[in-house]
């Protein structure tokens, strides 16, 4: 019986998804959680074979818990739970670390297909949402200098505030904000501010 962690904030989808996997014989529950510290503190205190994160966890996103949790422990295998089907949700998530990224509108059986995937230790990404990375541009990660100035331009602080706290020049940081969008494919602030709360840079 394959061992699985369920974070899901919403305790009628988590109540769901549990009666869903318990049902199946195949899956037994080892811990629930509302929220992404909690995921990564229980994910690595009992190691199950798989996990699924919800990405909209309060407090640290699911795709910033991903992350932590593959820092301490690379094994960790993750399935990304999303209403989001955009590709910078996807590429976002599975830069983290995730294994797979299934939407929540998905069949109960493509969902059970994508356990199975990812515990097994294969890869799983919805068909709705591969296609969106398909047919997006390519991001590129960016580099620990435009994490920050994202981090900084995302919490509030103007370019020339942001250049003041990291000893650069409000010029050198417009530029690092250009290639930051560049990069990303998003055209906008607000754009920006949502990537930097998926990604865990800033808190909601």
């Amino acid at each position: 019986m394959i061992r699985l962690l369920l974070a899901e904030d919403l305790p009628v989808v988590r109540e769901g998804l549990r009666a869903l996997l318990e049902e199946t014989g195949r899956f037994r529950v080892v811990a629930e959680v509302a929220d992404g510290l909690a995921a990564v503190e229980q994910l690595l205190a009992l190691r199950p074979e798989v996990a699924l994160f919800d990405v909209g966890l309060p407090g640290q996103s699911g795709i910033a818990a991903t992350r932590a949790s593959r820092a301490v422990w690379p094994e960790a295998r993750i399935l990304m739970l999303s209403v989001h089907r955009d590709a910078e949700y996807v590429r976002a998530a599975l830069e983290a670390g995730a294994a797979g990224y299934v939407l929540k509108w998905t069949p109960s059986a493509t969902l059970l297909a994508a356990l199975d995937a990812v515990a097994g230790g294969g890869t799983f990404v919805d068909p709705a949402a591969a296609r969106a990375v398909i047919l997006a541009p390519g991001a590129r990660p960016l580099s620990p200098r435009e994490r920050e100035v994202l981090r900084l331009l995302a919490s509030g602080n103007s370019a020339k505030e942001a250049a003041a706290i990291l000893g650069l020049s409000p010029k050198t940081v417009e530029t690092h904000r250009a290639h930051i969008m560049d990069k990303l494919g998003i055209r906008d602030l607000a754009g920006l501010v949502r990537h930097a709360l998926r990604e865990g840079l800033v808190e909601p």
